[in-house]
C-alpha cells in the first residue's frame, strides 16, 4: 500500500503501469517513424486532453472525492510527464530552420538537396 492510499494494493499500481506501457509500445510500432514526428497543430487536441486529464484527477481527488493521498501520489507521478509538457508548450515554438541539406524550393518548402 501506498502512505495515504490505503485501499488499494500497490500490486494494483504495478499492473496499471505494465499495461500502460504495453500499450504505448503497440501505439509506437503501429505508428512507425512517423509517430516520432511532432506538430503542435496536430497534436494540440491529444495534449490538451492529457494536461486535462491531470489537473482534473488531481483536482477530483484532493477536493470533491477527499482522496488526499491518492490526489499527492497521482499528481506525482503524472506530473512527471504533465508539468514538463505544460512548460514546453507556454513557450514559444522555435522556427522552424532550413537543415543545411534542405533549400527553399519555389513553392515555399524546403526541397531536399539532390531530389526534384
Amino acid at each position: 500500500m501506498l502512505p495515504g492510499v490505503n485501499d488499494v494494493p500497490v500490486v494494483n499500481y504495478l499492473g496499471w503501469l505494465a499495461v500502460a506501457v504495453a500499450m504505448m509500445a503497440a501505439l509506437a510500432a503501429a505508428a512507425g517513424p512517423r509517430g516520432m514526428e511532432v506538430d503542435r497543430r496536430t497534436d494540440a487536441p491529444i495534449l490538451a486532453l492529457y494536461l486535462w486529464t491531470y489537473f482534473s484527477s488531481v483536482l477530483a481527488h484532493a477536493i470533491f472525492l477527499g482522496l488526499p493521498g491518492s490526489a499527492l501520489w497521482g499528481g506525482i507521478a503524472m506530473g512527471l510527464v504533465a508539468i514538463p509538457l505544460a512548460v514546453r508548450l507556454a513557450r514559444p515554438s522555435p522556427r522552424t530552420r532550413p537543415s543545411p541539406r534542405t533549400r527553399p524550393s519555389p513553392r515555399g518548402r524546403p526541397e531536399r538537396l539532390g531530389q526534384r
